[in-house]
C-alpha cells in the first residue's frame, strides 16, 4: 500500500469521482480550510478551493461537489456545491444541518433535518447545479443523530434505495437499521 498524497493539515472528509479517477478531499490546516483534487498515481493534490465546503458528496454526473458551506462572508450556512467545471463555489439550501447523499440518477439531494427524537431525510428536486420544487420526506429515523461537525461527529450513510442505513455514535457502537417493509 502507498499514500496518495501528502496534503497539509486534517483530512475533513472525502469523496470519489463518479468514474474512480479522482479523489477530492476537505482539509483543515493552520485555521483555513481548503478543497484538493488528487490522483490515484500518487502525483501532486491539486488546491480547488479555499473556504468552500465540506466535501460529503459528488454528483453522478460527474459536474458538481456538494457539501456542507464554511461559513464566510461569501456563503452562508447550508448545503453549498462546488463546480468543477466553472472552479467555482455556490449556495444551494439554507440552514441545513446536514447534507446526506445525491441520489443515483443525479435528479435529487437528500439532506438531514433534526426533529423532536426523530431524524427527517428530505428529498428536493436537484437539476443543473439548482434546487427545484419544494422538499418531500423521503425517510424518517425514530432516533435523533448529533449533526455537528468535527471531532466525535456521528457517520452515517443508507442504501440507495433507502432500505438500510447505517450509524455510528461518536464515541459508541456503529448499528445498522433495517427499514421498510418486512420479508
Amino acid at each position: 500500500m502507498r499514500a496518495l498524497a501528502r496534503m497539509p493539515g486534517q483530512m475533513l472528509s472525502s469523496t470519489w469521482s463518479p468514474d474512480g479517477r479522482w479523489l477530492y478531499v476537505a482539509s483543515a490546516f493552520e485555521s483555513k480550510q481548503a478543497l484538493w483534487k488528487l490522483a490515484p498515481d500518487g502525483s501532486p493534490p491539486e488546491k480547488l478551493a479555499e473556504g468552500c465546503l465540506d466535501v460529503l458528496h459528488g454528483a453522478p454526473h460527474g459536474k458538481y461537489l456538494l457539501g456542507t458551506c464554511i461559513p464566510s462572508a461569501d456563503l452562508p450556512p447550508g448545503i453549498c456545491g462546488y463546480s468543477l467545471e466553472e472552479n467555482s463555489c455556490f449556495h444551494i439550501s439554507p440552514a441545513v444541518k446536514a447534507f446526506a447523499k445525491t441520489m443515483p440518477d443525479g435528479g435529487a439531494i437528500l439532506y438531514g433535518v433534526s426533529g423532536r427524537g426523530e431524524m427527517i431525510f428530505d428529498k428536493v428536486v436537484w437539476a443543473d447545479g439548482k434546487l427545484g420544487g419544494q422538499p418531500e420526506v423521503a425517510l424518517k429515523i425514530p432516533f435523533h443523530i448529533p449533526l455537528f461537525l468535527g471531532y466525535f461527529a456521528s457517520a452515517f450513510d443508507f442504501t440507495r434505495d433507502l432500505s438500510t442505513i447505517v450509524y455510528a455514535r461518536p464515541a459508541g457502537q456503529a448499528d445498522l437499521y433495517f427499514l421498510g417493509a418486512k420479508n
